[in-house]
C-alpha cells in the first residue's frame, strides 16, 4: 500500500503545485510546449484491492499500526502542501497532527486524501489543466463539496470566483482556477489555467457506471506518463540520447507481489551498447541479499549535464556495473565497473575521496578515508570491522574498479543458476534482484554510514518511517525487476515486488517523506547537516559509542 500511495502523492502534489501557482514541478509542466497529456493514471482504489485475493497480502501488511502511522503521515504532509500552510519546515516535527487540526484548510482537506485512496478514482494532467475524479456514494460527495466549499478560500490567494452550470468556481493564484463538478456518480475537481469552463478530461468518456475494475482480475493502476514533462524540469535543456519516450504503466497483483509493467516507445532507434556482461563473480564471497546489473550506460552518461560538470575527470565513461550484497552481513555492499583504465581511474577517485571529506573528517578519530597500505586506492581508517574501500582489480586479464563497504574475503561461491541464465538474455539492459526481509534492514546501516561520510543528516528513529520499515521488513519477499529492449526503439520494464518498490526505492520513498521540505527534496540533503563528528552513527540515528551495531 505505501509502494501505491506513493504513486497518489507525487500526483497530487501536482495538483498542490496548480493550487498555490507553485513554480515547482507543476509550473515546469504547464510550461511544457506540448498539449500531449503529461500524466493520466486510473487507479481502482484500496477498499476494492483489499477485497481481492490478489490483494489481501498487501492489506495485511497496511493493516499494520506502523503502517498506517506512515500512512497517516503522507497524507498529513499532502494536506499542508495542499493547503499552502506548511511549516516553514518539518526538521523537528515528528506528529503532524495537531498541525494539521490548527490549519484550517488543511484540517478540512486531509479526510479527502483518505477517499482518493480508498476509492476508484482517474487522476490527469496538461500543460495548464489538472483534473482528479474520484467515484463517491452521495453522502461522500457532499462531504467533498461542503470541504472544498470551505477550504480552497483559505488558501492564500484565493477566492470564489461565481458559478459555472451551478457548480462552485474558485479564482487561484496566477490566473488560475478550480471547480467541482458531479458527473455519473463521479466527484470531478478540476484546475486550470484561463477563463470560462474548465476542459473536459481525456478521462471523461471512461467515468461509467460501473467500476471499471474486476475485483481480483485487472489492472489496479494502468495509465500513461509523459517522462519529458515529468523529468525535463530537473534537466532543463537537456534530452536523452535517443529522444524522450512515450510510456504505458500498468500496476496488478498476483496474490503476494504487486506486478509493475511498463513499454517506452522512444521516437529514434536505440543503439545501446549491449557489451557482454563482465560480471567478476570469483568475488562473490556468499548467499546473495541482492544483484544489479546494467550496460548500455555510456552514451546516456556522457549526455548527462552533471555527469559533464563533475569534479573529477575520468579516463572512460562506464558503459555497464554490477553491484551485490551478502546475507546476514548488513554492510557488505560491493559495486564493480570494468574500466581498461581502472589504475589511472582509480587514483583520480581516491585524490577526489581524500580532498573531498578532508574538512569533515579532520576533527575525527574514527572516521576517515587514507590511503591504502598497498597504494592501490583509497580504503576507511580507525575501525577494522568496517572496511570501505575503493581499488583497481583485475578479473581474468580485464581491469576494473570495485568499491565495497566491507572486507572482500572468503570463499567465492558465484551466482546462482537461474540468475546466469537471466543474465544470458542477449537483449537485457538491465536486472536488478533483492530479498527485501534482508536488504531492507542492510540499507538502514549503509544508508546512514553514507550520511555519515558525506556529513548529511542522519534519518532519527522518532520518525514514523522507521518503525514502518522495521514492521514491514521481515514480512518483504523478493523484488526482480527487468529491463529489456523488446524493438528497435521499445524497452520494457516488468517488476514484481511485494510492496512494488525495491529496497533501495523504499528508502528513498522515506527519505522523500521525511523531508523537512516535503514534497521538495530529500531529509538527507534538506535537513540541517550534524555537528562536528564524534562517533559512527546507528542504524537508527545518534551514536553507537562502538561503532555501527
Amino acid at each position: 500500500m505505501i509502494g501505491l500511495t506513493r504513486v497518489w502523492a507525487a500526483a497530487l502534489v501536482w495538483l498542490g503545485a496548480a493550487l498555490a501557482g507553485s513554480t515547482t514541478r507543476a509550473e515546469a509542466v504547464s510550461a511544457a510546449n506540448s498539449s500531449e497529456t503529461t500524466l493520466r493514471l486510473h487507479w481502482a482504489g484500496m477498499s476494492l484491492i483489499a477485497r481481492s485475493t490478489n490483494g489481501a497480502y498487501l492489506a495485511g501488511i497496511r493493516s499494520l499500526p506502523q503502517s498506517k502511522r506512515f500512512e497517516g503521515e503522507i497524507l498529513d504532509r499532502l494536506a499542508l502542501f495542499l493547503a499552502q500552510a506548511r511549516p516553514a519546515s518539518l526538521v523537528d516535527v515528528t506528529n503532524l497532527g495537531p498541525v494539521v487540526s490548527n490549519t484550517p484548510a488543511a484540517r478540512l482537506l486531509r479526510p479527502l486524501l483518505g477517499d482518493v485512496i480508498e476509492n476508484e478514482a482517474w487522476i490527469e494532467a496538461k500543460p495548464g489543466q489538472w483534473s482528479l475524479a474520484v467515484r463517491l456514494n452521495e453522502a461522500k460527495a457532499t462531504t467533498w463539496g461542503s470541504s472544498l466549499t470551505a477550504g480552497l478560500p483559505q488558501i492564500p490567494g484565493a477566492s470564489r470566483a461565481g458559478s459555472v452550470s451551478s457548480f462552485p468556481t474558485w479564482q487561484l493564484p496566477d490566473s488560475r482556477r478550480a471547480s467541482i463538478t458531479r458527473q455519473r456518480g463521479w466527484t470531478v475537481v478540476s484546475l486550470w489555467t484561463g477563463v470560462g469552463a474548465a476542459p473536459a478530461p481525456g478521462f471523461g468518456p471512461r467515468l461509467g457506471e460501473k467500476p471499471q475494475v474486476s475485483a481480483g482480475t485487472n489492472d489496479w493502476i494502468e495509465g500513461e506518463v509523459n517522462l519529458q514533462a515529468l523529468l525535463g524540469p530537473f534537466a532543463p535543456g537537456w534530452t536523452p540520447p535517443f529522444g524522450w519516450p512515450k510510456t504505458k504503466v500498468t500496476v496488478g497483483g498476483d496474490g503476494q507481489n504487486i506486478v509493475t509493467r511498463a513499454v517506452a516507445v522512444f521516437p529514434r532507434e536505440l543503439k545501446l551498447n549491449l557489451e557482454p556482461w563482465l560480471i567478476p563473480t570469483n568475488y562473490i564471497y556468499g548467499e546473495l541479499a541482492s544483484f544489479t546489473a546494467v550496460r548500455g550506460l555510456g552514451q546516456v552518461l556522457d549526455s548527462l549535464p552533471a555527469w559533464q560538470k563533475k569534479d573529477f575527470a575520468l579516463g572512460t565513461t562506464p558503459n555497464q556495473f554490477s553491484a551485490w550484497s551478502i546475507m546476514r552481513l548488513p554492510i557488505q555492499t560491493t559495486a564493480v565497473v570494468p574500466d581498461p583504465n581502472a589504475a589511472a581511474d582509480t587514483a583520480v577517485l581516491t585524490k577526489w575521496l581524500l580532498t573531498r571529506n578532508q574538512p569533515w573528517f579532520s576533527g575525527s578519530t574514527v572516521a576517515q578515508f587514507v590511503p591504502a597500505e598497498n597504494g592501490n586506492g583509497v580504503q576507511w581508517g580507525g575501525l577494522p570491522y568496517l572496511a570501505p574501500r575503493v581499488c583497481a582489480l583485475t578479473n581474468n586479464g580485464r581491469p576494473l574498479v570495485l568499491g565495497t563497504f566491507g572486507a572482500v574475503e572468503g570463499k567465492p561461491v558465484g551466482i546462482p543458476v537461474e540468475l546466469q541464465k537471466t543474465l544470458a538474455e542477449t537483449n537485457l539492459v538491465a536486472y536488478s534482484w533483492d530479498f527485501g526481509a534482508e536488504r531492507l534492514h542492510q540499507l538502514v546501516y549503509t544508508g546512514q554510514f553514507i550520511r555519515f561520510v558525506f556529513h548529511k543528516a542522519q534519518l532519527a528513529q522518532d520518525m514514523a518511517a522507521i518503525p514502518w520499515m522495521e514492521a514491514a521488513g521481515p514480512r518483504l519477499g523478493f523484488c526482480a525487476s527487468a529491463i529489456r529492449q523488446t524493438g528497435p526503439n521499445q524497452l520494457s520494464f516488468v517488476r514484481r515486488a511485494t510492496l512494488g518498490l525495491s529496497s533501495l526505492d523504499l528508502h528513498l520513498l522515506v527519505d522523500w517523506v521525511e523531508s523537512p521540505l516535503f514534497p521538495n527534496g530529500f531529509h538527507t540533503l534538506s535537513a540541517p547537516a550534524p555537528a562536528d563528528p564524534v562517533d559512527l552513527p546507528s542504524a537508527h540515528g545518534g551514536s553507537t559509542g562502538s561503532g555501527v551495531r
